[in-house]
Order: C-alpha cells, then sequence, then structure tokens
C-alpha cells in the first residue's frame, strides 16, 4: 500500500512537472496537450495500483 501510494505521489509530482511550464506561459497549449498525454496515462497506471491495494487491505481487514 505504501509503495502504491508513493507510485501515485510521484505520478501526481510529475503530472504537475508537466503543468506548470503551460501556467507559467513558457509552454504553448498545443504542446501541453502532447505532454499531457503521457502524464494521464501515468496516473492512472498509478492510480490502478493503488486502488488495488486498497482493495486488497479491505479484504484483508474484513
Amino acid at each position: 500500500l505504501v509503495r502504491s501510494a508513493e507510485s501515485f505521489e510521484d505520478a501526481v509530482d510529475g503530472l504537475w512537472n508537466l503543468v506548470y511550464p503551460y501556467l507559467s506561459k513558457s509552454m504553448t497549449r498545443k504542446r501541453l496537450d502532447k505532454v499531457l498525454e503521457r502524464g494521464y496515462g501515468e496516473l492512472k497506471k498509478a492510480y490502478g495500483k493503488l486502488a488495488e491495494s486498497l482493495e486488497a487491505l479491505s479484504e484483508q481487514l474484513s
């Protein structure tokens, strides 16, 4: 669970690092769209692992 949470946190941090240049006006919207495709994939994968870990923990506690 801890590793899954850390992986999710890393994915969120990575997504922020991809978005920040756009927010600071040093990246175009078109470029942002391209880099976010990759970032969303990583975030979705990390979220899936976190959800699986939470489900496993829930089953163990039941």
